[in-house]
């Protein structure tokens, strides 16, 4: 299920400001309701209700916020490489600057969780995380997140 199959071409966001974890997944969402038009206060209060459960950072910087809508046709990955990390309440305690946000639809539970399990095998590669942190245009991530012959992720 590689990540690049549901990352629209407008679906990654680099050089991203941010000063806190709830400012950033306001930008995320309304970057969000613009290209699935989803309400973007839909999104931010879906994305926040999973926040509430628990964070969805992974370590070494990474997080992968996700929700499910039911009028969503198809799933959208989102990648945002923010400037200067923010606390996003990590188990590692270090401050997330990669974000790969997944929405889905909420009849595909199952292929939802199989995103998410391949954005986070996907990021706990050293190397996938240095190039994607090296990223300064959306050309530079989609490049990154190619699947390599070892992954075919």
């Amino acid at each position: 299920m590689p990540l690049l199959d549901f990352l629209p071409t407008d679906g990654v966001m680099t050089g991203l400001s941010a000063s806190s974890k709830k400012q950033l997944i306001e930008n995320i969402a309304e970057h969000a309701g613009s290209l699935t038009g989803l309400a973007a206060r839909a999104v931010f209060d879906a994305l926040m209700q999973r926040e509430r459960l628990g964070s969805t950072a992974i370590g070494g910087g990474t997080a992968i916020p996700h929700a499910v809508f039911a009028d969503l046709a198809h799933s959208v990955v989102i990648i945002s490489i923010l400037e200067k990390p923010v606390d996003f309440d990590s188990n590692d305690k270090k401050p997330v600057d990669i974000i790969c946000t997944i929405l889905g639809p909420d009849q595909a539970d199952c292929d939802h969780l199989k995103l998410v399990s391949t954005a986070s095998k996907r990021l706990a590669d050293d190397s996938l995380r240095d190039g994607l942190r090296g990223a300064r245009t959306a050309s530079d991530v989609r490049r990154c997140l190619q699947p390599s012959q070892a992954t075919a992720a």
